[in-house]
């Protein structure tokens, strides 16, 4: 079985903070991780034909540009069209609705932007790197298991037809 944990995963950051962005980037970045930064919700959704494996994504956006979706919406617009995509809400709200309108909508967690908040994303990816790649080894292990019945039930039928042919 290959070694999954060497599978490069992608991290879209969304956030209109150019500098909390930045910083964010360079600290999950790393051998086995791209990360690309998005300053709004559109231009993520216009990038997820690059099939990122996580987003991470502010309840806020604004980009100055005007009317912008808010990371609901486009939470709710990754989960419609891309539901195996994991999404880790970011927000400057200590918010329990907000908590739990993102995780009701499809977010794998909720992370509030404090002095630990870049800790706590880096731990939310690590964790769900780690859930991919046991369920990568589970199917792996799995099809081996389907290969390994089909050729017992193969040895078993060519055993019983070269018993009715001697």
């Amino acid at each position: 079985m290959k070694n999954v944990s060497r599978v490069r995963k992608t991290v879209f950051i969304v956030d209109d903070q150019p500098v909390y962005s930045g910083i964010l980037k360079n600290d999950i970045e790393d051998n086995f991780t791209t990360v690309k930064e998005f300053s709004n919700g559109e231009d993520c959704l216009a990038s997820m034909d690059q099939n990122p494996d996580i987003v991470v994504l502010d309840f806020e956006l604004d980009d100055g540009r005007g009317k912008v979706m808010n990371g609901i919406e486009v939470l709710m617009k990754i989960k419609e069209d891309y539901p195996d995509v994991e999404v880790v809400m970011l927000s400057g709200h200590d918010d329990v609705n907000i908590a739990t309108t993102s995780i009701k909508f499809g977010a794998n967690d909720y992370v509030v932007k404090n002095e630990s908040a870049i800790i706590n994303v880096k731990n939310k990816i690590r964790n769900i790197v780690r859930r991919m790649e046991v369920l990568r080894e589970l199917a792996e292990v799995n099809v081996l298991k389907k290969k390994i019945g089909g050729a017992v039930a193969i040895g078993v039928t060519v055993s019983l037809i070269v018993n009715l042919l001697s």
